[in-house]
């Protein structure tokens, strides 16, 4: 009987090391991301330096943060990859967002109409006509 009991307390034993080894690691890489985040949103943080972070599910929040602070003066192709690789997800819809509102400062509309995607935004919808007219003759949809 002391022996099963002994069995059990060691398998108990190191199921509690193991849980404590990976809510260390946790912790270690919850503080990590979090100084990501900050660095981010401070300007301190490029998406190179941000691909550590590539495995986890934040990652795309820690993009269109970086870019959210860089969008006065990002490249176009670069923030659309970023925009490409991050699809519809919310981090990708808030990003586009800030993009579409400073390509439309910008107006530089090629850039605007790879960018774009329906909003319910009023002054993003009126900024996608103004794309669309320099693109050429409005068609009978633009009128409309």
């Amino acid at each position: 009987m002391n022996r099963i009991f002994s069995c059990r307390l060691g398998v108990l034993l190191a199921a509690l090391l193991a849980s404590h080894a990976v809510f260390a690691q946790d912790a270690e890489r919850r503080s990590g991301l979090r100084a990501a985040f900050i660095a981010a949103d401070s300007g301190q943080l490029t998406l190179e330096q941000a691909q550590r972070w590539s495995n986890d599910r934040l990652y795309p929040w820690l993009q269109a943060t970086v870019l959210k602070k860089q969008v006065a003066t990002a490249d176009a192709a670069r923030v659309q990859q970023v925009l490409d690789s991050i699809g519809d997800q919310p981090a990708g819809r808030w990003l586009r967002s800030f993009w579409l509102n400073e390509l439309a400062r910008r107006e530089d509309w090629t850039s605007f109409r790879a960018a774009w995607r329906d909003t319910d935004d009023t002054k993003l919808r009126c900024a996608n006509l103004q794309s669309r007219l320099a693109a050429g003759a409005p068609d009978a949809a633009w009128v409309a």
